[in-house]
């Protein structure tokens, strides 16, 4: 793997009309080709697919405007196409999907989206907001729910009771962190105290938790686990109770070997760092990143770059309806809401901000934007640079309080009891 060029041509107006991508041996590895209207708005974006540096078919992407230069239509492999129209004051008003489905939006007068309403009649969300332009409640009139909201003139969300009926207190200091957090539902309240910029400590029942940092920020011990870094700010080396984990880079800081307690991993990349080689696995890639095949079993594309067999059915906007046996629908926002198995059938309900509310019967705690688990089985979340990937501190299932420990690249590879017995690996 070497060092790749790209090659960038601009017309007499200096936009740009071409991208090409060489290997090391001046190979072409992919290119793309732009067109414009008079008035300098992208009208086709022509792709050139290659596997390896064998050129296999072409992509393309095409775009309408109206008279004032927004964007009238979107096409895909001129088959699919999405379409936009606007409100006077340049808001979207109607998007319409492939498969012909309209989402009307409409505003209040400060341009806040005050409705989202789909021909489907299966969604109709109604937006409020206060002086300051915070969200403060959404209802979903399909449903008959809504999520309120109290917030602070600096935007912190003080108290939040989401559609399902669960209710979530945040307390904040004058610099706007969260010190505390209180979720009824579930009988805790979680402590955070800062020192300078950084979480300090974590308080949550008879636990604590405390975060130690380097100069540049990176977490270096939190109480769980201890981890060091390269000059790169990478994390190279990670050890526990009972795990330990060192982790190796190749020259384009794609990961390419770890060696832990469980036995040592190595990894190889194409030119365009997609993973082509792990344990027990191989796998290659066309120029527009699809996946073609893994082993031994090759996958054939069409047009939209889904996968062509007897197994997969696509709807007309791109999502998979069928694979195999097992069944699958969703609503005008694309949201999977059905999943029919030949033995079990799922159901999911959303809120406006598109958090998963229900599975069946089972209730879900939301964080924000942090999905926390249920009542049965949920977390506790330290900071949150990567979303929750490798922040749960605690994980309480029927009651009972684990460690989570996570490797590297923050998957779950332990449970520690509260006596650092392992209970899960």
């Amino acid at each position: 793997m070497g060092n790749l060029t790209n090659i960038e041509r601009y017309n007499d107006l200096d936009q740009l009309i071409s991208i090409e991508r060489k290997n090391p041996n001046e190979e072409t590895l992919s290119s793309v080709h732009f067109q414009y209207d008079p008035c300098r708005n992208k009208t086709k974006e022509t792709t050139t697919i290659f596997r390896d540096t064998i050129p296999i078919t072409n992509h393309t992407l095409e775009w309408t405007y109206d008279a004032r230069n927004r964007k009238k239509n979107e096409t895909e492999a001129s088959i699919k196409t999405t379409k936009f129209s606007y409100t006077p004051t340049g808001n979207l008003h109607i998007l319409e999907k492939p498969d012909g489905t309209k989402l009307t939006y409409t505003y209040d007068p400060f341009g806040y989206i005050k409705s989202l309403v789909s021909s489907r009649n299966d969604i109709h969300y109604v937006y409020e907001y206060n002086r300051l332009g915070h969200l403060i409640s959404s209802r979903d009139l399909i449903h008959n729910t809504q999520t309120y909201r109290i917030v602070d003139p600096h935007g912190n969300i003080h108290q939040e009771t989401l559609a399902n009926g669960y209710t979530l207190n945040n307390c904040y200091d004058s610099q706007g962190r969260r010190t505390d957090i209180m979720l009824p539902m579930v009988g805790k309240s979680i402590h955070y105290s800062y020192l300078g910029p950084y979480l300090h400590q974590m308080f949550c029942d008879d636990f604590s938790f405390t975060y130690q940092y380097d100069l540049s920020g990176n977490l270096l011990d939190n109480t769980l686990t201890t981890l060091t870094y390269d000059s790169l700010s990478r994390p190279i080396t990670l050890t526990t109770p009972q795990f330990l984990e060192h982790c190796a880079y190749d020259i384009r800081g794609n990961v390419a070997s770890t060696d832990s307690t469980y036995g040592r991993k190595e990894f190889a990349y194409d030119d365009y760092d997609h993973l082509i080689h792990e344990p027990q696995n191989s796998y290659s890639y066309d120029s527009l990143h699809n996946r073609v095949a893994k082993n031994d079993t090759s996958l054939i594309l069409n047009t939209l770059n889904q996968i062509e067999s007897s197994d997969h059915e696509y709807d007309l906007n791109g999502n998979l309806i069928r694979l195999g046996s097992t069944h699958f629908v969703y609503d005008s926002l694309d949201r999977l809401v059905t999943v029919k198995t030949p033995t079990h059938n799922y159901s999911f309900t959303y809120d406006a901000q598109h958090r998963r509310l229900t599975k069946n019967h089972t209730l879900y705690i939301w964080d924000g934007n942090h999905e926390l688990g249920t009542l049965e089985e949920y977390r506790i979340l330290g900071p949150t640079p990567h979303a929750e990937i490798g922040s749960a501190m605690i994980i309480f299932i029927d009651e009972k309080p684990f460690f989570p420990i996570h490797d590297l690249q923050g998957n779950l590879i332990q449970l520690l009891t509260p006596d650092q017995d392992l209970s899960l690996a």
